[in-house]
């Protein structure tokens, strides 16, 4: 005869999904530009209005 003190457990589960992750990397250390980009006005004025956001990608028309 075999006598046992083991409990049943539940088992939790939920279905798949998938979804894209951003790799994100933490470092110590100094962040440098890779590239700099000069900017003049030939006008003097009041910026009114931005059209494009921080990490934008832009290009020259």
């Amino acid at each position: 005869m075999f006598i046992s003190n083991v409990h049943a457990q539940v088992v939790r589960y939920s279905e798949v999904i998938e979804k894209e992750e951003q790799e994100q990397i933490r470092v110590i250390g100094t962040l440098k530009a890779y590239q700099k980009a000069n900017i003049a006005i030939s006008e003097s004025g009041l910026v009114t209005e931005v059209f494009v956001n921080d990490g934008d990608y832009v290009k020259k028309r």
